[in-house]
C-alpha cells in the first residue's frame, strides 16, 4: 500500500515527474483488480493522475487495457464506505482516460460496460 500511495504522490507532480512512474503502469494495473480496496483504490488514482497529464499518456494507459479493471471496479454491488470511494477514485479515473478530442469512445464500449 505504501509503495503504491507514493507512486500516486509522484503522479500528481510535473509532466517530467509522472513520465517517471511510467514504468508502473502495467503492476497498477494489475493492482486494480486486487483484493484489497485500499491498494486498488490508490492504484486507479495513480492511473487518473497519469491520465490527466496528455494524451500521449492516455494513448499508452489505453494500450495496457487499463479500461477494463477500472470499469470492472464501478460494477461491483458492494457499497461500503470503503468501496464507494473507491467506486469514485475509478469513475474519475475513467473520466481521465476519457479526455481530449482524440480519444475515441471505442476502447470504453469494448469493455461491455452496461
Amino acid at each position: 500500500l505504501d509503495a503504491v500511495t507514493c507512486i500516486t504522490h509522484i503522479t500528481s507532480g510535473s509532466a517530467e515527474q509522472t513520465a517517471s512512474t511510467l514504468f508502473a503502469a502495467p503492476h497498477l494495473v494489475k493492482l486494480i483488480a486486487c483484493n484489497h480496496a485500499a491498494v486498488a483504490e490508490q492504484a486507479a488514482w495513480a492511473i487518473g493522475n497519469m491520465a490527466g497529464d496528455s494524451q500521449e499518456v492516455r494513448d499508452q494507459l489505453k494500450l495496457l487495457n487499463v479500461i477494463q479493471p477500472l470499469v470492472a471496479l464501478l460494477g461491483t454491488a458492494q457499497f461500503s464506505a470503503a468501496d464507494i470511494e473507491l467506486k469514485r477514485t475509478a469513475a474519475w479515473a475513467i473520466c481521465n482516460l476519457s479526455r481530449g478530442a482524440s480519444s475515441p469512445a471505442q476502447p470504453f464500449f469494448a469493455t461491455g460496460a452496461d
